[in-house]
Protein backbone atom coordinates (compact mmCIF):
# COMPACT_ATOMS: atom_id res chain seq x y z
CA UNK A 1 0.00 0.00 0.00
CA UNK A 2 1.14 3.54 -0.76
CA UNK A 3 0.17 6.78 0.91
CA UNK A 4 1.20 10.39 0.39
CA UNK A 5 2.22 12.52 3.34
CA UNK A 6 -0.61 12.72 5.88
CA UNK A 7 -2.39 16.01 6.32
CA UNK A 8 -3.63 16.72 9.83
CA UNK A 9 -5.33 20.04 9.08
CA UNK A 10 -6.69 21.82 6.00
CA UNK A 11 -3.64 24.12 5.89
CA UNK A 12 -1.46 21.00 5.64
CA UNK A 13 -3.21 20.29 2.35
CA UNK A 14 -2.43 23.79 1.05
CA UNK A 15 1.19 23.52 2.23
CA UNK A 16 1.54 20.12 0.58
CA UNK A 17 0.41 21.62 -2.73
CA UNK A 18 2.88 24.49 -2.34
CA UNK A 19 5.75 22.16 -1.43
CA UNK A 20 5.03 19.82 -4.33
CA UNK A 21 4.72 22.74 -6.75
CA UNK A 22 8.12 23.98 -5.61
CA UNK A 23 9.67 20.51 -5.74
CA UNK A 24 8.44 19.92 -9.29
CA UNK A 25 9.64 23.37 -10.42
CA UNK A 26 13.04 22.72 -8.89
CA UNK A 27 13.52 19.25 -10.40
CA UNK A 28 11.95 19.42 -13.87
CA UNK A 29 15.01 20.95 -15.58
CA UNK A 30 17.24 18.10 -14.37
CA UNK A 31 14.68 15.55 -15.56
CA UNK A 32 14.58 17.24 -18.96
CA UNK A 33 18.38 17.23 -19.19
CA UNK A 34 18.55 13.54 -18.26
CA UNK A 35 16.00 12.69 -20.92
CA UNK A 36 17.80 14.77 -23.57
CA UNK A 37 21.10 13.06 -22.71
CA UNK A 38 19.82 9.48 -22.57
CA UNK A 39 16.64 9.42 -24.66
CA UNK A 40 15.56 6.48 -22.52
CA UNK A 41 11.90 5.68 -22.00
CA UNK A 42 12.39 5.81 -18.22
CA UNK A 43 13.93 9.28 -18.37
CA UNK A 44 11.15 10.43 -20.71
CA UNK A 45 8.52 9.16 -18.27
CA UNK A 46 10.23 10.93 -15.34
CA UNK A 47 10.41 14.18 -17.35
CA UNK A 48 6.71 13.90 -18.23
CA UNK A 49 5.91 13.22 -14.56
CA UNK A 50 7.87 16.36 -13.62
CA UNK A 51 5.87 18.48 -16.07
CA UNK A 52 2.56 16.95 -15.08
CA UNK A 53 3.35 17.16 -11.37
CA UNK A 54 4.14 20.85 -11.70
CA UNK A 55 0.94 21.50 -13.65
CA UNK A 56 -1.25 19.47 -11.30
CA UNK A 57 0.03 21.26 -8.21
CA UNK A 58 -0.04 24.64 -9.98
CA UNK A 59 -3.69 24.05 -10.85
CA UNK A 60 -4.46 23.23 -7.21
CA UNK A 61 -2.57 26.29 -5.91
CA UNK A 62 -4.30 28.52 -8.47
CA UNK A 63 -7.66 27.04 -7.50
CA UNK A 64 -7.00 27.86 -3.84
CA UNK A 65 -5.66 31.37 -4.46
CA UNK A 66 -8.27 32.38 -7.07
CA UNK A 67 -11.28 30.91 -5.25
CA UNK A 68 -12.22 28.17 -7.67
CA UNK A 69 -14.49 26.57 -5.10
CA UNK A 70 -17.14 24.30 -6.56
CA UNK A 71 -17.85 21.93 -3.66
CA UNK A 72 -18.22 22.56 0.04
CA UNK A 73 -15.07 20.52 0.66
CA UNK A 74 -12.94 22.62 -1.75
CA UNK A 75 -10.46 24.89 0.00
CA UNK A 76 -10.31 28.48 -1.19
CA UNK A 77 -8.50 31.48 0.17
CA UNK A 78 -11.86 33.23 0.62
CA UNK A 79 -12.91 30.50 3.09
CA UNK A 80 -10.41 31.16 5.90
CA UNK A 81 -12.66 29.49 8.47
CA UNK A 82 -11.84 26.22 6.70
CA UNK A 83 -8.08 26.61 6.19
CA UNK A 84 -7.19 28.98 9.06
CA UNK A 85 -9.82 27.85 11.51
CA UNK A 86 -10.89 31.43 12.08
CA UNK A 87 -12.34 34.48 10.37
CA UNK A 88 -9.94 36.79 8.57
CA UNK A 89 -10.69 40.16 7.06
CA UNK A 90 -10.79 39.87 3.27
CA UNK A 91 -8.35 42.78 3.03
CA UNK A 92 -5.70 40.53 4.61
CA UNK A 93 -5.64 38.30 1.52
CA UNK A 94 -7.42 40.17 -1.30
CA UNK A 95 -4.08 41.26 -2.79
CA UNK A 96 -3.10 37.59 -3.10
CA UNK A 97 -6.28 36.83 -5.02
CA UNK A 98 -5.56 39.70 -7.40
CA UNK A 99 -1.93 38.66 -7.93
CA UNK A 100 -2.82 34.98 -8.45
CA UNK A 101 -5.55 35.90 -10.94
CA UNK A 102 -2.99 37.97 -12.87
CA UNK A 103 -0.62 34.99 -13.06
CA UNK A 104 -3.53 32.79 -14.14
CA UNK A 105 -4.50 35.25 -16.89
CA UNK A 106 -0.93 36.02 -17.99
CA UNK A 107 -0.15 32.35 -18.58
CA UNK A 108 -3.39 31.49 -20.32
CA UNK A 109 -3.84 31.54 -24.09
CA UNK A 110 -6.66 32.15 -26.54
CA UNK A 111 -8.84 33.85 -23.94
CA UNK A 112 -8.56 31.07 -21.39
CA UNK A 113 -6.66 31.01 -18.13
CA UNK A 114 -3.66 28.89 -17.23
CA UNK A 115 -5.96 26.89 -14.95
CA UNK A 116 -8.28 26.19 -17.88
CA UNK A 117 -5.35 25.27 -20.14
CA UNK A 118 -4.15 22.74 -17.57
CA UNK A 119 -7.66 21.31 -17.39
CA UNK A 120 -7.80 20.95 -21.18
CA UNK A 121 -4.33 19.52 -21.69
CA UNK A 122 -3.72 17.51 -18.54
CA UNK A 123 -6.66 17.12 -16.21
CA UNK A 124 -9.04 15.66 -18.78
CA UNK A 125 -8.65 13.40 -21.79
CA UNK A 126 -9.50 15.74 -24.64
CA UNK A 127 -9.01 15.78 -28.40
CA UNK A 128 -6.86 18.91 -27.93
CA UNK A 129 -4.09 16.78 -26.47
CA UNK A 130 -3.34 15.24 -29.86
CA UNK A 131 -4.59 18.02 -32.12
CA UNK A 132 -2.30 20.75 -30.75
CA UNK A 133 1.15 20.64 -29.28
CA UNK A 134 1.29 22.44 -25.94
CA UNK A 135 4.39 23.79 -24.28
CA UNK A 136 4.60 25.19 -20.78
CA UNK A 137 7.10 27.82 -19.65
CA UNK A 138 7.45 26.25 -16.22
CA UNK A 139 10.33 28.47 -15.17
CA UNK A 140 8.42 31.68 -16.01
CA UNK A 141 5.15 30.47 -14.53
CA UNK A 142 6.94 29.48 -11.33
CA UNK A 143 8.84 32.78 -11.20
CA UNK A 144 5.48 34.54 -11.34
CA UNK A 145 3.47 32.39 -8.89
CA UNK A 146 6.14 31.68 -6.26
CA UNK A 147 6.23 35.26 -4.89
CA UNK A 148 2.45 35.08 -4.40
CA UNK A 149 2.78 31.77 -2.62
CA UNK A 150 5.68 33.08 -0.53
CA UNK A 151 3.59 36.06 0.56
CA UNK A 152 0.79 33.70 1.60
CA UNK A 153 3.21 31.57 3.63
CA UNK A 154 4.89 34.63 5.20
CA UNK A 155 1.56 36.15 6.10
CA UNK A 156 -0.37 33.16 7.38
CA UNK A 157 2.04 30.33 8.15
CA UNK A 158 5.03 30.08 10.43
CA UNK A 159 7.53 27.24 10.05
CA UNK A 160 8.86 26.22 13.47
CA UNK A 161 12.54 26.67 14.25
CA UNK A 162 14.69 23.70 13.26
CA UNK A 163 12.35 22.42 10.55
CA UNK A 164 13.23 22.61 6.89
CA UNK A 165 11.00 23.27 3.97
CA UNK A 166 11.47 21.72 0.57
CA UNK A 167 13.31 24.72 -0.91
CA UNK A 168 16.01 25.07 1.75
CA UNK A 169 15.97 21.51 3.03
CA UNK A 170 17.53 18.31 1.82
CA UNK A 171 15.04 17.96 -1.00
CA UNK A 172 13.43 14.84 0.47
CA UNK A 173 10.56 16.58 2.26
CA UNK A 174 7.10 16.72 0.73
CA UNK A 175 5.39 18.71 3.43
CA UNK A 176 6.39 21.57 5.69
CA UNK A 177 5.37 21.28 9.32
CA UNK A 178 3.67 24.55 10.15
CA UNK A 179 1.58 26.39 12.69
CA UNK A 180 -0.51 29.50 12.28
CA UNK A 181 0.68 32.86 13.41
CA UNK A 182 -1.96 35.27 14.67
CA UNK A 183 -2.65 38.08 12.20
Amino acid sequence: MHERSPKNTPIDTVLYEIDMLRHCARTVAAKKAKYENTRSEGAKAEYNLGIEGFLLHLRNVLAFLTNRVEKSTDLGINKPNQWAGRTLEQCSYSDLIKRAKKVDQDHGVDGSTCYEQISKFLQHCTTLRHERAKTWDIEKIFADIDPVVETFVDRFVKVPRGSQDIITGSGNSTVSPAVFRRV
